[in-house]
């Protein structure tokens, strides 16, 4: 027996067939959908200033600490899928005999950071070291939440595999 598949007002193939498909509902329900997203999705501005405190803490953390490192960004925020005040996710890596002085060197960076009180564009604030089995530094940079991880690879290869399949689907 053949599936028979139908295709709503917006063009999406459904692979259910429904009992009954009010068009007018379906149009009304695409709508406050719409409306949702609409609400939940950043202002350009916000995407900006996003985009600015992430090249402001690669730059501060790839140039002034004395260990070198490569700052990424992972989770939600290179595929702009985080809600409008969601944190910022980062990941520092290094060689993993540096990882512990690593973490050291930018919370003291950060810390310095937090106490300027001069006029300048970025405000460090609440900086915290949280030592589980994943190691963070969790801080605010003009309202928005980062929380910055070492050596974890899981954020990175996600991304990878993400990234990969996006360009794969394009080449389609």
């Amino acid at each position: 027996m053949r599936r028979r598949e139908h295709f709503s007002p917006s063009g999406i193939k459904l692979r259910m067939v429904p009992k009954f498909l009010n068009p007018q509902k379906w149009s009304q329900a695409e709508s406050r959908a719409e409306e949702l997203l609409a609400y939940l999705q950043p202002s350009l501005l916000t995407v900006q200033n996003r985009y600015d405190v992430v090249c402001y803490l690669k730059r501060l953390i790839t140039t002034r600490c004395q260990i070198s490192c490569q700052v990424f960004e992972v989770g939600s925020v290179p595929f702009k899928t985080y809600l409008p005040h969601g944190d910022i996710d980062l990941a520092a890596f290094t060689n993993n005999n540096n990882c512990e002085a690593l973490i050291y060197e930018i919370w003291d960076l950060l810390k310095t950071q937090e106490k300027r009180h001069d006029a300048h564009k970025f405000r460090v604030k609440q900086v915290r070291y949280i030592q589980a089995e994943v190691k963070i530094l969790k801080f605010s940079v003009d309202n928005f939440v980062v929380d910055l991880s070492f050596n974890q690879l899981g954020g990175l290869c996600t991304l990878c595999f993400l990234e990969e399949r996006k360009h794969t689907k394009n080449l389609k």
